[in-house]
């Protein structure tokens, strides 16, 4: 079965409860933030194999998972500032980040705002933010992922129906606890919230563009594709832009980065080919070990 570190919870003044996962111990951390429309068991298979090596910690970022799922602004300053609250409150004097998607856009953000932050090195897993939008592109988005036109929408429609997509493994082999999880945020009777969630997050996405904040990361970092991506590019636009292209243009913005592609695999690289994905972190943790001279 896989690895499922014990919950916590945390209140600040300022942003929602949030729920975090800690494998505990005083290694090393490793902080794994989501993406949108998941939570901390995205990166179970993860945690299975870093966590001998690593404290691993994972929020649901609010609006996911156990946290809370109140009437708030959902956007990627939001996103950011409860994400530095959390890491505040652990006290770590250093950590490596691993963000996916929407959560790396989120980093990406807050790393600009705050560059004092603990964090001596980066991972990014189809991250968000890499792929720009012309004016037209932004404005067709928002309006489809306006509140009023979300639930009727086809790309509404097309996200139910890519649940398995977003979370390939086959069910028969995830814990009930994840399940659950899964289904009951999925569930639109038991979680009223989630039109606003969707809604807020992908405007707020839009609004807060990170690509021209690239080139200011000072951290190594660690950047990870799939070619068969299926939603970057965006799945609304029509531009003719492929995977690749885009993961490389982000990746040279970043003054000290490490671009893999993998041929195989899609958004979520994590729980895609887990096997490989822990060794790839475990390797970009741990120069000096795979160093020809070592």
């Amino acid at each position: 079965m896989a690895h499922l570190p014990a919950v916590h919870y945390t209140q600040t003044d300022t942003v929602p409860s949030l729920a975090y996962y800690d494998s505990g111990g005083n290694a090393p951390a490793l902080v794994f933030l989501h993406g949108l429309a998941s939570n901390h068991t995205v990166w179970q298979a993860n945690f299975a194999f870093l966590s001998r090596y690593y404290r691993c910690l994972a929020p649901d970022l609010p609006g996911h998972g156990l946290s809370d799922k109140g009437n708030h602004p959902y956007n990627i300053p939001f996103y950011a500032e409860t994400i530095r609250q959390w890491l505040q409150g652990l006290g770590l004097k250093q950590c490596t980040v691993v963000a996916h998607s929407m959560g790396a856009q989120a980093l990406i953000y807050l790393l600009d705002q705050h560059p004092e932050l603990p964090i001596d090195r980066i991972v990014l897993v189809a991250p968000a933010g890499f792929e720009r939008f012309s004016l037209a592109d932004s404005l067709l988005i928002k309006q489809v992922a306006s509140v009023q036109a979300f639930g009727a929408s086809q790309y509404m429609q097309q996200l139910l129906r890519w649940r398995q997509y977003l979370r390939p493994e086959n069910s028969s082999q995830k814990p009930k606890y994840v399940l659950d999880l899964e289904a009951d945020w999925f569930d639109m009777e038991r979680n009223i919230e989630i039109y606003r969630v969707l809604s807020r997050s992908m405007i707020g996405m839009i609004d807060a563009p990170i690509f021209d904040k690239l080139s200011r990361v000072t951290q190594p970092t660690l950047v990870l594709f799939g070619e068969k991506d299926k939603l970057i590019p965006n799945p609304m636009l029509y531009n003719g832009q492929k995977t690749a292209d885009i993961a490389r243009q982000g990746a040279a913005q970043l003054p000290n980065s490490t671009l893999k592609i993998y041929e195989n695999s899609g958004h979520f690289l994590p729980c895609q080919w887990p096997e490989r994905f822990n060794i790839e972190v475990y390797r970009f943790l741990n120069p000096t070990l795979f160093a020809p001279n070592s």
